[in-house]
């Protein structure tokens, strides 16, 4: 009969009281060694093995037991410590009845949500957001949803709010240059100052309003949002980018209306305040 080495693991012969691998010398044999119990077969090794002799498993690792050890535990009542044993049998034996029950309990969740927020939306039943778009109503629409992602933006809207905003650029380079004179005058250094400062605010708008209507055009025509990338290519993809805002509408589906749900959403727990 083979047995194991305590240290190493390997096979050793019966009646070896030495490894011959890695030489160290065998407890077993010794009457008076103090013992413990194998984490495997439970069967009893000299207390310094890091090997069962019996069995040849490494003590360092953990192995999960389906009945209770030999060795006997003190009796508690059952309400000071939990049955361990079902428990562990609950986890890796697949008894899963509560988390499939949890999850049914989110997904549940999730579709009202989503039937929430399709309700919210509406659907898309006309070409643009204002029944009749024009450069007063469009340019309006344009800059309440400066940063807002989350709708469509029609054709006409989108053209004539471009428009508008050329208007708009230049009296704001008027009102500034009359602003900026005057500031001379008195103190030239911050007038310098607030030129620099509000340019590059206006510029900073101007940017972000326009990748936000170009994303929604995007939205409106079907167009890949991935395709606005192309504002980031001088000139070229610039251009390139208008061209396809030019798109007529396209309705496949309805998840982008004129309807912006999250802002709906927030209008609607104000008015229930209320």
């Amino acid at each position: 009969m083979d047995y194991y080495c305590q240290r190493c693991g390997r096979i050793i012969g019966e009646t070896e009281r030495v490894c011959p691998a890695c030489g160290v010398s065998q407890d077993r044999f010794k009457a008076d060694e103090e013992q413990k119990a194998c984490k495997k077969c439970q069967q009893e090794i000299p207390v310094n093995s890091n090997y069962c002799y019996h069995c040849g498993a490494d003590q360092a690792q953990y192995y999960y037991q389906s009945k209770p050890l030999k060795k006997e535990t003190p009796q508690v009542e059952k309400e000071e410590q939990p049955d361990q044993d079902n428990i562990f049998k609950q986890i890796f034996e697949g008894d899963y009845d509560d988390l499939n029950a949890s999850y049914q309990r989110i997904l549940k969740a999730e579709e009202e949500q989503r039937a929430e927020l399709q309700k919210l939306k509406g659907k898309v039943t006309r070409a643009n957001e204002n029944e009749k778009p024009g450069l007063i109503p469009s340019t309006k629409l344009y800059l309440k949803d400066w940063f807002n992602i989350n709708k469509r933006m029609g054709r006409a809207d989108f053209w004539w709010s471009f428009v508008g905003m050329i208007g708009l650029t230049f009296v704001f380079s008027l009102v500034l240059s009359v602003v900026v004179t005057g500031l001379r005058s008195v103190e030239p250094n911050f007038a310098n100052f607030f030129l620099n400062f509000m340019v590059r605010v206006f510029i900073g708008f101007i940017l972000i309003a326009n990748m936000s209507a170009l994303i929604r055009r995007f939205r409106d025509a079907e167009i890949p949002v991935i395709a606005i990338v192309m504002v980031f290519i001088p000139v070229v993809g610039e251009i390139a980018a208008y061209i396809l805002a030019t798109k007529k509408q396209v309705v496949t589906n309805n998840d982008y209306t004129f309807i912006d749900p999250v802002r709906e959403a927030k209008k609607r727990r104000k008015a229930r305040k209320k």
